[in-house]
């Protein structure tokens, strides 16, 4: 596409960074398909589930991840708050799944907040530092590895005891 006609679709700086904060958004309705087409499953597969998609998602977005951390000071006030606001529904879409599997018996721990914010800062971790931890894990073997340590803090036994 020649240069003259994108200036037709963007007039300047903001429009661009507004386009990949729309982008940047869309991250959240993979997680509402995933658990969408999640069906009839405990609220444990249903979050695994939504785990390895939320992952895969931080890997195609990386570099609009480390875009933004390194540009955010850039970008309007009002965009800013709408990357903040995405940030935020991601992690309250993991603290909803975590009250679930609290009501159902299936999760225990002191604060579903807290434990969705760090889901959040995992996935961001992948896209921010995926050039230390691709040489150590794929994205496949860093995933399992924190689920599998995710769920030792939040699955409850039988007897409704923290493993």
């Amino acid at each position: 596409m020649p240069e003259g006609t994108i200036y037709r679709y963007i007039s300047s700086k903001d429009d661009i960074l507004h386009l990949i904060c729309v982008k940047y958004a869309r991250g959240r309705e993979r997680l509402n398909e995933i658990l969408t087409g999640a069906g009839n499953v405990s609220v444990t597969d249903t979050l695994r589930a939504c785990l390895r998609g939320y992952f895969q998602t931080c890997d195609r977005g990386r570099e609009h991840n480390l875009f933004f951390n390194r540009e955010i000071h850039y970008f309007s006030h009002e965009d800013r708050r709408f990357l903040l606001e995405a940030q935020i529904g991601v992690t309250h879409f993991f603290k909803d799944l975590l009250d679930k599997g609290i009501q159902a018996g299936e999760f225990q721990m002191k604060s579903s907040l807290a434990v969705a914010h760090n889901i959040l800062m995992l996935g961001h971790d992948w896209g921010l530092r995926r050039w230390f931890l691709s040489r150590h894990f794929t994205l496949e073997e860093y995933s399992e590895i924190q689920i599998e340590l995710l769920f030792k803090q939040i699955t409850t036994d039988c007897n409704g005891q923290g493993r």
